[in-house]
């Protein structure tokens, strides 16, 4: 019993883990600038201020986005941009402590059945004498 629970928090830890290295190593998107030129004023300006805001969301970067008119404007977000991105780190923090707890839990649970284990084996051999003589 403790030995499946334990066996159940390491697949749930290592799964977690997974998914916050994916986040982590997950590269910000790029275009190369060539790209745009075969685009609209308007798409080039919706593409490139839409890599802007991805990267700011990814990793917290300003980059420049390219207006309409062909000019380059740093990417300035808006003040719920700025909270879910925020809001975003702390969620992501939050999960790193409730690794950490379901890796604790996962090597109690190891722990316990090791212990309980050795103790049956004891008791066992124990009682095992005592008939044997």
């Amino acid at each position: 019993m403790l030995g499946g629970d334990a066996a159940s928090k390491f697949v749930l830890a290592s799964s977690i883990e997974s998914s916050l290295k994916v986040i982590a190593e997950s590269p910000t998107p790029r275009v190369p600038e060539s790209a745009f030129d075969q685009m609209s004023p308007r798409e080039r300006e919706e593409k490139s201020r839409l890599l802007a805001q991805i990267a700011f969301d990814r990793d917290g970067s300003l980059i420049s986005y390219i207006s309409i008119s062909g000019e380059r404007i740093g990417y300035a977000p808006s003040e719920k941009e700025i909270r879910d991105r925020q809001n975003l780190a702390e969620s992501l923090a939050q999960t790193r402590i409730r690794l950490e707890f379901i890796r604790t839990q996962a090597w109690m649970f190891t722990l316990a059945a090791a212990v309980a284990t050795l103790a049956g084996l004891y008791i066992r051999l124990r009682g095992g004498s005592r008939h044997a003589g």
